[in-house]
C-alpha cells in the first residue's frame, strides 16, 4: 500500500511541474514576442500580446518590464510609471531609475498645468459670472426665472367694471418633491380695458346713456402657483396647480359725477395649467376675486367688482 502511495505522489509531482513548465514556456514565449513588437514601435500590439500571459507569469519582471516599456511608448506617463515602479520593487534592473525620475517630474508637471488651467478657469468664472451649463436630467430640476406676457379676459356675468386686460408677469420657480413639482412665486403689474358702461351707471345711480369719458384701470397681483408635473424630462415639463395670491386693483373714477373709487383688493384663488420648455412656457390660468363694499351712493345696492377672469400666459425662460 506504501509503495502505491508514494508512485502516485510521485507522478503528480512529475504532472505539476510539467505544466508548470509548460506555463512558464507560453509566457517567455509571449513576452519574447512582446519585446520584439516594442522594439518595432507596434505597442498597442505589445500590449494585446502581454494580455496573455498567465497570471503567474504577470508577476515576473520580464512581464514589468515590457508593460513599463510599452506604455512608456505609448506615453502613458502613469501607467508606465506603475510598471517600472512594480518591476523595482521586486528586484529589478536599477538602470530604470533614472527613466522613473524623468517620468515622475514629467507626471508632476502635467498635474501642476492642468491645476493652473482649471485655476485659471474658475477665476475666469468668478469674475465674470461665467457659469458651465449643466447637464439636466429634466427641465424643471433648478431655480428659474420667467418673463410673461399675460392676455385676460372678465368671465363674471356681472358686477365686472372691466371685460379684459393685460398683465405682465414676473416669474421666480424652483423644483420640489424631487422635481414631481414646483412652487412658482408670481409679481404681476396689469392694466384693465373695456370699461363697463352698465356697470359704472349702476354703482353711480345715473342712466347708461349719460356714462362717458371713462378709463383704463390698474392692479397688482402676487400670488404662489404650485404645479404638480406629472411630466417633467429633458425637453417638456407639464403641470397643473392651484394659485393663492392677493389682487390690488385701482377702478378709474367716473368723472362725470363725484365719485372716488375704493380700491378694490382680496384674495385671489384659482387654477393654473403650465407647459415649460428649456427656452420658452405658456400657462393658462383661471382665478376667481371678488370685492364688495357699502354702497358709493345712498339707496342704491352695495358696490361689487367681479374681477375674475380667464388668463393666457406665453413667456420666455431663464436659469440659474
Amino acid at each position: 500500500m506504501n509503495y502505491r502511495c508514494i508512485v502516485s505522489l510521485f507522478a503528480f509531482c512529475i504532472c505539476s511541474c510539467s505544466n508548470s513548465y509548460a506555463q512558464t514556456t507560453d509566457d517567455n514565449l509571449i513576452i519574447s514576442a512582446a519585446t520584439q513588437l516594442i522594439t518595432s514601435n507596434l505597442c498597442d500590439a505589445a500590449i494585446i500580446k502581454l494580455e496573455g500571459v498567465s497570471e503567474e507569469g504577470k508577476r515576473t519582471l520580464p512581464y514589468y518590464l515590457d508593460m513599463a516599456k510599452a506604455h512608456d511608448c505609448k506615453n502613458h506617463v502613469e501607467d508606465a510609471l506603475y510598471y517600472y515602479k512594480k518591476y523595482l520593487a521586486i528586484g529589478g534592473n536599477d538602470s530604470v531609475k533614472s527613466r522613473v525620475d524623468i517620468l515622475s517630474k514629467q507626471h508632476q508637471d502635467e498635474h501642476k498645468v492642468e491645476s493652473e488651467q482649471q485655476h485659471a478657469k474658475d477665476l475666469y468664472s468668478s469674475m465674470t459670472g461665467h457659469k458651465k451649463k449643466r447637464g439636466k436630467t429634466a427641465t424643471i430640476d433648478g431655480y428659474f426665472r420667467s418673463y410673461n406676457l399675460v392676455g385676460m379676459i372678465m368671465t363674471a356675468s356681472k358686477d365686472k367694471p372691466y371685460t379684459s386686460g393685460l398683465k405682465y408677469s414676473l416669474d421666480f420657480g424652483f423644483p420640489v418633491y424631487h422635481n414631481k413639482a414646483a412652487i412658482i412665486i408670481n409679481v404681476q403689474p396689469a392694466a384693465y380695458f373695456s370699461p363697463q358702461k352698465k356697470w359704472y351707471a349702476g354703482i353711480a345711480g345715473v342712466p347708461e346713456e349719460t356714462v362717458s369719458g371713462l378709463k383704463k384701470g390698474y392692479g397688482l397681483d402676487v400670488s404662489a402657483t404650485a404645479p404638480y408635473l406629472f411630466i417633467n424630462t429633458k425637453k417638456k415639463a407639464v403641470g397643473v396647480g392651484p394659485i393663492l395670491g392677493y389682487r390690488v386693483a385701482f377702478i378709474a373714477d367716473y368723472l362725470a359725477v363725484d365719485i372716488d373709487m375704493p380700491v378694490a383688493h382680496a384674495p385671489v384663488v384659482g387654477l393654473e395649467a403650465v407647459y415649460y420648455t428649456s427656452k420658452f412656457s405658456i400657462a393658462l390660468d383661471y382665478n376667481y376675486f371678488q370685492y364688495s363694499t357699502k354702497a358709493l351712493v345712498t339707496g342704491l345696492p352695495a358696490f361689487k367688482a367681479n374681477m375674475s377672469m380667464i388668463g393666457i400666459k406665453i413667456g420666455v425662460m431663464r436659469w440659474r
